[in-house]
């Protein structure tokens, strides 16, 4: 998951990261700025079990003063494309691979399945 700040609007916030700091002109210092216009916050070594730092279902990871999104981004298995009864998404589902549960443009809560990989095979 990738949080994106628009340019010169708002910020981003890390719940578990209090150093990041976001589009903040008035408190920018030399060290906070990269030679290269820009700078990775990577969280791999926030634990050696999982390559990242966890967190729960529904739990808030964090949050965006104004102008912002979330890209996210994955692998999945691609299945095969096959027919489910009772099945009232597009008359299709994938066979050992990825389905969503969302349809583009829909609204969705924190917590809810945005779908899942069908593991029959």
């Amino acid at each position: 998951m990738t949080p994106v700040g628009a340019t010169n609007v708002g910020s981003i916030v890390i719940n578990f990261d209090a150093e990041l700091r976001t589009n903040s002109l008035l408190s920018d210092k030399a060290a906070d700025k990269s030679p290269s216009g820009y700078a990775e916050a990577t969280y791999g070594t926030a634990s050696h079990v999982l390559h990242g730092h966890s967190l729960g279902r529904g739990e808030e990871m964090g949050g965006f003063k104004l102008g912002s999104t979330v890209v996210l981004v994955f692998e999945a298995p691609e299945g095969e494309v096959g027919e489910a009864e009772g099945w009232d998404g597009e008359g299709q589902w994938r066979k050992g691979g990825w389905n969503w549960g969302v349809r583009s443009g829909q609204r969705v809560k924190v917590g809810e399945a945005l779908g899942w990989v069908d593991e029959k095979v």
